[in-house]
């Protein structure tokens, strides 16, 4: 019976343990990140390289280094960063550098890792990969002028920059420019491509392209299903609640003591209800929604309801 109640114990202890671990952070010092790529002591002629590094349990981020030379003697501090993924890539001109990494939490750090890189000179951009900045892919945007950004490729001397409807069809001709940046009207709403290429007099790379929704589409306005009995409600919070057809939306919230407006207090949710708290018993309350959808454009406002609190 006694090493019934023993090994009893001896569980619960262990699930107590196993479960504290779920929310206290775990001591990294001593340990070290696994790097996948770039190996140490790699030579490569792409200047865009891909860090990748695999998840270092207990870590909630990592701390990124790049320098050129070396970290006894640092030339250039190129990269330092915090990152909560586990890869990061970045174009770097032809040279040698030393780059470490580490895992982070709130409570420690992990040893530094430290591996050495070389990027080799070429003028051949045949097979470099140039990476885009803004806008983010698949960013949704109810402004048809964009402004759109890369970064730099070493030993390119300009840019290409062309955009593409959603089938592949070209839109007008590449804009040609040595800046890292060209700004763009689109003609209508839709789904679209664009692209850049870097070039020099030898060659130009492959191209590296995102995707941009235009919609300047008003959204549908909520139609408001919260309607208490006399307009008056014992709930507290009060539930106010609505339907909706869109996709991916908010809901801007407005709630006044007035009919007018002239003060109220206003909430973003993306939820089909708002749950209202500290209404004042015997107190009439005026609200309205309206939707914002996914690439900012704002509807009308549903119609106002009012309710009492008793």
């Amino acid at each position: 019976m006694k090493n019934r109640y023993y090994l009893l114990v001896i569980v619960i202890l262990w699930s107590f343990v196993s479960s504290c671990d779920d929310f206290l952070e775990r001591e990294l010092s001593g340990q070290s990140v696994v790097v996948l790529a770039p190996l140490d002591n790699t030579v490569s002629s792409n200047y865009t390289q891909s860090f990748w590094w695999e998840e270092l349990k207990g870590a909630s981020k990592y701390k990124l280094q790049i320098v050129k030379s070396s970290f006894v003697s640092i030339q250039e501090l190129i990269v330092d960063t915090v990152i909560v993924e586990t890869q990061f890539s970045y174009t770097l001109q032809p040279g040698s550098y030393q780059w470490r990494l580490r895992g982070e939490n709130s409570v420690s750090v992990s040893d530094y890792i430290t591996y050495n890189l070389t990027i080799d000179s070429s003028l051949n951009l045949g097979n470099q990969t140039l990476l885009l900045n803004t806008p983010l892919d698949n960013l949704a945007t109810n402004s048809l002028t964009q402004s759109f950004t890369w970064y730099a490729m070493p030993n390119a001397t300009s840019y290409l920059f062309g955009v593409f409807n959603q089938s592949g069809v070209q839109i007008g001709n590449y804009q040609s420019t040595s800046l890292l940046t060209s700004n763009y009207t689109f003609p209508s709403e839709g789904v679209y491509k664009w692209r850049v290429i870097a070039q020099n007099n030898q060659s130009v790379s492959p191209y590296s392209e995102r995707l941009i929704t235009i919609d300047t589409t008003k959204p549908s306005v909520p139609i408001i299903t919260f309607l208490p009995f006399n307009d008056t409600t014992s709930f507290d919070p009060v539930p106010l609640t609505w339907n909706s057809v869109e996709a991916n939306a908010n809901y801007h919230v407005f709630i006044s003591s007035d009919s007018s407006f002239v003060s109220y207090f206003d909430t973003i949710t993306s939820a089909l209800s708002y749950d209202f708290y500290n209404s004042n018993i015997g107190q009439f309350y005026y609200w309205k929604v309206k939707t914002i959808d996914n690439a900012g454009n704002l509807s009308a406002f549903s119609v106002i309801k009012r309710f009492k609190r008793q």
